[in-house]
Parts: C-alpha cells; structure tokens; sequence
C-alpha cells in the first residue's frame, strides 16, 4: 500500500472530530487529532505506505486519549451551584403527605399519619425539607 497523501488524512482526521461533534464521546476527538498530526508529519516525512501512517495516528490518538480524556471531561463538566441552604421556622398546615407554609409545600421525612388534613404544626426548614418540631409540655 502506498503512503497517503497528506490532505485525505487531513479530511478523515477533521471527519472523525466532526462525528464527535455529534455524539460527546471523548474517543473520536483523539484519533482524529492523530490523525491531523500524521498529516501535518506527511508534509515533512515521505512514509512508505499507508498502513504506518495510519497505525501511528492511532497510536498517537490512543496515547492522548489515555492522558487527556479525563482532565478534559472534568474541564467539561458543568458546575455544581452550591445549594441555597434555607433555615426558617412557624406554623404549617398539614395537607395531602406535605406541609404548606407561607405559600410553599415542603416534603418531609417525619411521619404525618397521626395528622389529618388542615392540622396545623410547629415545623423548622433545613434546606430542601421540612421537620415538624415536637413542642414541649412545660
């Protein structure tokens, strides 16, 4: 097999980037990467066949893959927004499994099946869910 010519190396090497384009996966991006490389080598080194010049883009996609897959997910990866932590208390009103208070149903881990329907409870808000706070008999 003779060597490719530099161009169509070139093309399947911005191909392969293209697709990757498509479907996110972090592997086509580097072999076409390696395969841009070996074009760019072809312009300056007569390869003998094409079969070299295609297992060193491969290789040379794999050992960037391996090295630079990760940081460049990460890099990637949106960023998680602090959670907005909310601490209020007062009165609730017991309605359908929730607690309604100024307006807001709140999700709890307490048991409301001693509570029917419109039953109001002291109750305190830590972040995303509700507890009801036992009063004290004093």
């Amino acid at each position: 097999m003779e060597a490719i010519a530099y161009y169509y190396l070139l093309g399947f090497g911005f191909l392969l980037i293209g697709v990757e384009i498509l479907i996110f996966s972090f592997y086509l991006f580097w072999i076409g990467l390696g395969f841009i490389m070996v074009s760019i080598l072809s312009m300056f080194i007569n390869f003998d066949n094409g079969l070299t010049q295609i297992a060193i883009a491969l290789i040379l996609g794999l050992i960037m893959l391996y090295f630079f897959k990760k940081p460049l997910e990460k890099m990637m990866k949106p960023q998680s927004k602090p959670e907005i932590a909310i601490h209020k208390h007062g009165i609730g009103t017991i309605i359908d499994g929730s607690i309604k208070m100024d307006g807001t149903f709140w999700q709890t881990d307490d048991d409301l099946s001693s509570y029917k329907n419109g039953d109001k409870v002291n109750i305190i808000i830590k972040s995303t869910k509700a507890s009801i706070v036992q009063e004290s008999s004093s």
